[in-house]
């Protein structure tokens, strides 16, 4: 693309107008498509459905007979999260290998998407690739991610976690992968 592309929408409302003007275009088209596809019905019944206007989320999600789908509910109502203080954690401070592996897969992704790292430099050279730079930052104990374990759930459905900080958990045998 040359410079000249860019050049075309001043502001974001000529971008608005121009999405309002293609959805309109869209509109046209499948109410024609489905005109043309229709047989011979009832003059009442075609300016009906035509002028009806279209479900919004809640009517859709309601179902046919407008009762609202249970799982959706359960899906959208928020969940309270319980911290365990320091002091009354019941987990070991032990990191495991699946959470070693899932805090380094994390933290590479986050090195990969903003570049931002907190280990400082390595006497044998720099590292290129954001896993083998999250694997320094996990040994050297500059990894900046808190853990939280769930331990169990409330009486009233909120979940009760345990938070860690992934510096001060004992790692487990990792093999360097450079």
């Amino acid at each position: 693309m040359s410079d000249d592309d860019y050049d075309e929408y001043d502001d974001a409302s000529d971008v608005v107008s121009d999405v309002e003007e293609v959805e309109a275009e869209e509109a046209e088209v499948a109410e024609e498509a489905k005109d043309s596809d229709e047989d011979a019905a009832s003059d009442s019944d075609e300016d009906a459905a035509s002028t009806a206007p279209p479900p919004d989320r809640a009517e859709r999600a309601a179902g046919p007979r407008g009762r609202e789908d249970p799982t959706v509910r359960e899906a959208n109502t928020p969940v309270r999260v319980i911290v365990v203080p320091q002091a009354e954690r019941i987990t070991d401070n032990r990191l495991q290998k699946f959470e070693a592996a899932h805090v380094l897969a994390v933290r590479a992704q986050q090195i990969a998407s903003t570049g931002l790292s907190f280990a400082k430099a390595r006497p044998e050279g720099p590292l290129l690739d954001p896993y083998h730079i999250a694997f320094y930052e996990l040994n050297s104990r500059q990894c900046p991610l808190i853990l939280r374990r769930q331990v169990g759930t409330g009486n009233n459905g909120e979940i009760i976690v345990e938070e860690w900080h992934v510096n001060e958990m004992t790692l487990p045998p990792l093999r360097a992968p450079y």
